[in-house]
């Protein structure tokens, strides 16, 4: 069907009002009543099918769209779908239905207006036709159809015919002040109708108005209208949970719904009683939504918050997520004190392995294989945490499977240099052609290594026939080593010297490719075993280290040498003694001599000045050397001013010393008398009365007796005295033969007396009568001696030969009481022994006898008188007077000094090495390590001196120490002088320790950095010597040298030949760009924070600087990519050597220097990848006379792809 062209809302109506109305209306202008009867309905039997025949009824209708229509439905008919591309929703029914209605059953029928029922209704029985008129209405006349009061007016209509094709001016007005009309249809042609609702008029009316147009009037038209009774649209429904407002349920009243708390209304909120009955549809009451539920809506269907969320609140359109990362134990949770950390811990259960099975899938070298698996199964176990699940597991480890060969294998690949391949097992067993995926072993490389090669090549893949794919990949290093400097080092100087042999401590390095990488110190000018000289300042030392790729590392320590010795001292005064009568005396006294072996000028200091005025009397002079590292040396010697030509000693300890002058002539001697203070005394009787110094030394006098004393103090010191606590008796015994023993058999006779004593009943039970609880009875002391005299004695009725046994018996007071009781005590102890003294006897003669196996009136027992006892650290001084012995008997302390010897019973002076600061001990005290006493008897720790070391000696082998002159030395320590050297020889410092140490003198031609003695150099050429013992060589004046070494005159130096680019390259020949910013200014790569260039002077050949003027910026490079050559100007070998200073790149087949002899290469050397220079030397006496030129070769774009090279000399040249 073609598209219709006129509008299709207009034609339709005018087709549907014209057929449905034609033959309704009677008379014009006349009034009719409502009169309302009970529509019927009818269906429509038939299909919805605008036939051809039907449109041929239209056809015979009046007016052109009547006309319009039939031609688009003739042919096939129009169908209710092709209707409704111009004609939709009511209008469709209206129009359409109801021709239908009215062809099928008549004139009065039409569409019932329900869209939900196609049917038709008889309702147009009751049109009331108020105006029809064929004659038409004239310009500005009306026509008016009244309704009267009407309220259920269904609808009015006009048409008009338009049988002229004309069409005036008209209007249709319309007062319906209720506002029921239902459908008004205003019908004209060509569009022109015009059509208003006029509101609040007294009566319903419709008014037709003409306005001319054509012939000035309209024709052929009809107005009417008609209707029904109020339609009673019944009860409209409650919802489920709501409440209706309204009880009207006829046309046109409304009904309002609401809902009960807690539910909401979705759907109309109203609905209207109309004709066809309520519209709209029954609202719904959903119920909110709780809290702890949500929905898209707010209201039901709810679903529960998920785990995880929470809602506090009704009506919630989604629910509120946990903080956090905690979450809720359930669903629907509706506080957040319910979120809380709920943690999933998956435990894994690792399965059995299935049965092995063949796989239906196979490799591209068809390999066969099998395949089993096993899996983890995972539980989970519900945990809370309240801290968090971060820690807890959730994941299992992947399944497992395995696959196995049947028959193919490849053997174990070789471990790659510097790489791996993984799995391990690579390289470890054989490994099988699989049947999924063949066995693959993927190529890696260490650390610090890139890897060289394509994706193949590191994939090796085991082929079904046994071998692996080929690979060409490997390892290029990248890292450089990881070097470890050692700690710094601070060390003391050697002995007598400004410096310190330093045996530098290794670095540390590793490589990344397991080889060991060369170390070396970097730093020009020091070696492993360095000098280094005392400075307040440590010395940097560098390391390098280069692995094989060239790659290297750097790192540093520093040195420092402390001086750490004393000033030495030359010479020390033993004493000075200034015999004088002058009171004072103005005295000048020696001074000692120092030497530091660092401070030229160590500050000395004096406690007296020379020249100063000195009364008699004894001075210690003390001198101290102070060098700049704050370490001193002193020299103190004794000044004796006065008369006496003696030593003058002080007092004893604890006593005084009086002496008189004695004038003998023109000579002063002194006469000395000492005694202790009161309470004090000496521990035994002096030997002399006074003390006289005659002739410069000291002699004991006991009239008439002279006699002269050792060196040393001639008197003892005193001592506390007290009374005895305990009484002794001593007893000898004489038996045996002299002949008979030795040492051996005097400590057997000895240890058998004491035997036999201590089982005597009679011995035993004086000695427990005498012991109570206050009491100690002993045997103090047995001694076994052979006794010699004796022998000469044969009235003693002894063997010409025989023994003595020494018995002292001693009683102790352990509990003394006041003076007077315990002398008492004593005096009791004393009687009792006397009165056993017979007893005594016998029982010694007795065990005499049974030890030494002779007749027991062959023994010989001698008696002491009892005496006094004291405790250890005292002894026993029987004064003179009279009295017994125990009266006369006094315990003196060992005084400080000297310690009580239990064997000696007396004060013995404490060794040399030890000393006693305190009275009445047992022992002495040793000095501490490396110090020792002078002589016996020190008093205490500050008689403990320094031992002279090695190389240094004094008078008595302490403090303080000369140092042994040049030409001497000593090895030993606590040395009293020193050993010349040999013959011809000699040293170069004072204080030497070792024969070694002299050495032989240096000739002409020869030197030695040790003061020219020993191990002789010759002076190196370019320098010469004419003098013997030289420590240094004389350089040839500037631009010559010597031919060779050891030369001894100045006449020996011959001019030289020399290159340093001082002057720049203008002479050289250059190819490519490597040279262009040649020669390079100043040390450039130390400002890159790289090594030194250690250059000669400032200008010098550096591959890679760019700093060709000191104005361009320092640090500046041009980098490793230049290549080309630097060729030197002609020059005639004369000399024997030429040596040059080269540095930066290692690999010699592209950076190098090269001679050039004839212009064929004979010799050739590379740098040793590092940026200093080093001095090489090449031997070139077989070219001499030979025209050579020297070449700089740069033929490297990669690291260290360029040379350092300067200062190309020869010994002599043309």
């Amino acid at each position: 069907m073609a598209p219709v062209q006129v509008k299709a809302v207009n034609l339709l109506q005018a087709l549907f009002l014209i057929i449905l109305f034609d033959e309704l209306f009677a008379e014009q202008d006349q009034k009719l009543r409502i009169n309302v009867l009970k529509p019927e309905f009818k269906s429509d039997p038939e299909g919805l099918l605008l036939h051809r025949d039907q449109a041929n009824n239209f056809r015979e209708s009046h007016g052109r769209r009547r006309r319009d229509l039939w031609e688009e439905c003739y042919d096939e008919g129009c169908s209710k779908e092709e209707v409704e591309e111009v004609v939709s929703g009511h209008a469709l029914h209206q129009y359409y239905y109801g021709w239908r209605c009215m062809k099928l059953y008549g004139s009065d029928w039409t569409y019932s207006g329900n869209p939900s029922t196609l049917q038709c209704s008889n309702i147009l029985r009751d049109v009331k036709v108020c105006v029809n008129s064929r004659t038409g209405v004239g310009r500005s006349q009306s026509r008016n159809c009244y309704f009267g009061s009407a309220k259920n007016v269904y609808a009015v209509y006009m048409e008009n015919g338009c049988n002229d094709g004309k069409m005036g001016n008209w209007k249709l007005t319309f007062n319906d002040p209720s506002n029921s009309v239902r459908y008004v249809y205003n019908v004209g042609c060509r569009d022109k109708e015009n059509f208003a609702t006029v509101r609040g008029a007294t009566m319903y009316s419709a008014t037709l108005v003409g306005g001319g147009g054509g012939d000035g009037y309209i024709s052929n038209y009809k107005l009417g209208w008609f209707g029904y009774d109020s339609k009673n649209c019944g009860h409209p429904g409650v919802p489920a949970n709501g409440n209706l407002i309204g009880n009207n349920f006829y046309e046109t009243s409304q009904v309002t719904y609401t809902c009960r708390y807690g539910y909401t209304r979705v759907g109309n909120e109203r609905r209207t009683c109309q004709w066809h009955g309520w519209d709209g549809s029954l609202p719904v009451c959903k119920r909110l939504c709780d809290p702890g539920t949500y929905s898209s809506r707010g209201y039901e269907p709810c679903t529960p918050c998920r785990i995880g969320t929470y809602q506090p609140n009704k009506r919630s359109r989604s629910c509120i997520s946990c903080p956090g990362g905690k979450s809720t134990d359930t669903t629907g949770k509706r506080f957040l004190s319910d979120c809380h950390h709920k943690c999933s811990k998956a435990v894994c259960n690792l399965q059995a392995w299935s049965q092995w099975s063949d796989s239906d899938s196979s490799f591209e070298n068809q390999c066969a294989s099998q395949i089993r698996k096993r899996f983890y199964k995972k539980t989970w176990q519900e945990i809370l945490d309240p801290s968090g699940c971060d820690s807890v597991n959730k994941v299992c480890p992947p399944d497992q499977s395995e696959r196995r060969q049947r028959v193919v294998y490849c053997d174990p690949l070789p471990e790659p240099e510097y790489g791996y391949y993984l799995p391990k097992n690579c390289t470890i067993t054989k490994q099988a052609c699989k049947s999924v995926s063949s066995s693959v072993c993927m190529f890696f490389c260490g650390k610090g290594f890139d890897r060289q090669g394509t994706d193949a090549d590191f994939r090796r893949v085991c082929k079904a026939d046994g071998r692996w794919t080929t690979s060409s990949a490997k390892c290029k290093d990248t890292m450089a080593p990881e070097i470890t400097c050692p700690e710094n080092v601070e060390v003391g100087n050697e002995r007598g010297k400004s410096y310190a042999r330093v045996n530098l401590p290794n670095a540390n390095a590793t490589d990344n490719s397991g080889k060991t990488p060369s170390i070396r110190i970097s730093t020009p000018n020091i070696e492993a075993m360095q000098i280094f000289q005392i400075s307040e300042t440590a010395t940097t030392v560098y390391y390098s280290a280069t692995d094989d790729a060239g790659l290297t590392s750097n790192c540093s320590f520093t040195v420092k040498v402390k001086d750490t010795e004393k000033p030495q001292v030359l010479e020390c005064p033993k004493e000075h003694l200034v015999y004088t009568s002058e009171r004072p005396k103005r005295v000048v006294f020696p001074e000692p001599k120092f030497q530091d072996n660092y401070d030229t000028a160590p500050v000395i200091t004096a406690s007296h000045k020379p020249g100063a005025l000195f009364y008699w009397k004894k001075y210690t002079l003390t001198f101290s050397a102070r060098d700049k590292a704050g370490n001193t040396a002193t020299c103190s010697y004794p000044l004796q001013v006065g008369p006496l030509t003696c030593p003058l000693y002080d007092p004893p300890a604890n006593g005084i010393r009086s002496c008189n002058i004695k004038v003998n002539e023109a000579k002063q001697e002194y006469v000395c008398v000492v005694q202790c203070n009161e309470n004090y005394d000496f521990d035994e009787k002096p030997e002399w009365s006074s003390y006289a110094c005659m002739n410069g030394a000291w002699n004991g006098y006991k009239f008439p007796i002279y006699q002269q004393l050792p060196e040393g103090r001639p008197w003892k010191d005193c001592a506390v005295k007290s009374s005895p606590t305990g009484v002794a008796k001593n007893v000898k015994v004489y038996a045996g033969s002299c002949l008979s023993g030795n040492e051996e058999t005097q400590k057997k006779i000895k240890e058998q007396f004491l035997e036999f004593i201590n089982q005597d009943p009679l011995l035993s039970s004086m000695f427990s009568c005498l012991g109570n609880n206050n009491v100690d009875c002993q045997l103090a002391n047995v001694k076994v001696s052979k006794i010699i005299d004796y022998c000469l004695f044969p009235s003693r009725g002894l063997d010409e030969n025989a023994y003595v046994i020494d018995i002292k018996m001693k009683v102790l007071d352990l509990n003394p009481d006041s003076s007077s009781l315990e002398k008492q005590k004593l005096k009791d102890i004393e009687t009792k022994m006397l009165a056993n003294k017979q007893i005594v006897d016998d029982a010694i003669k007795r065990a005499t006898s049974m030890v030494m196996k002779v007749q027991v009136d062959s023994v010989d027992v001698e008696d002491e008188d009892v005496k006094g006892a004291c405790a250890l650290g005292k002894v026993v001084v029987v004064k003179s007077g009279s009295g017994s012995e125990l009266d006369r008997s006094v315990c003196v302390d060992c005084s400080a000094g000297t310690y009580y010897s239990k064997d000696a019973e007396a004060c013995v002076q404490c060794k040399n090495g030890t000393y006693q600061d305190t009275e009445g001990q047992v022992y002495c005290k040793v000095c501490p390590g490396g110090t020792s006493t002078i002589g016996r008897g020190a008093k205490s720790l500050q008689d403990c001196k320094g031992i002279c070391e090695g190389g240094r000696y004094s008078t008595t082998g302490l403090e303080t120490c000369v140092a042994c002159s040049v030409g001497k030395y000593q090895p030993n320590n606590h040395s009293t002088s020193c050993l010349p050297c040999p013959a011809g020889t000699s040293t170069f410092d004072i204080g030497t320790t070792s024969i070694e140490d002299c050495k032989k003198l240096c000739t002409a031609g020869q030197f030695s950095k040790h003061g020219g003695l020993g191990a002789c150099l010759p002076c190196p050429r370019g320098t010469y010597q004419p003098n013997a013992k030289e420590k240094s060589c004389i350089k040839c004046p500037s631009g010559m040298t010597t031919v060779g070494d050891g030369s001894t005159s100045k006449d020996q130096c011959k001019s030289s030949c020399r290159m340093d680019f001082e002057n720049s390259i203008d002479h050289w020949t250059k190819t490519g760009t490597a040279f262009n910013n040649q020669p390079t200014y100043g040390d450039n790569p130390r400002f890159r924070n790289r090594e030194s260039a250690q250059q000669q002077g400032n200008w010098w050949i550096g591959g890679a600087e760019n700093r060709p003027s000191p104005s361009h910026p320092a640090g500046q490079i041009q980098g490793d990519g230049p290549t080309g050559t630097l060729t030197s100007p002609t020059f005639q070998i004369t000399g024997k050597s030429l040596s040059f200073l080269i540095g930066g790149g290692c690999d010699v087949t592209k950076v190098r220097v090269e001679l050039l002899i004839d212009g064929l290469v004979v010799k050739r050397e590379t740098g040793r990848c590092f940026e200093s220079m080093e001095r090489r030397c090449w031997d070139v006496s077989e070219y001499q006379g030979k025209v050579a030129q020297v070449r700089l070769v740069d033929q490297s774009t990669g690291s260290w792809g360029h040379i350092n090279f300067d200062d190309l000399r020869g010994d002599s040249c043309i």
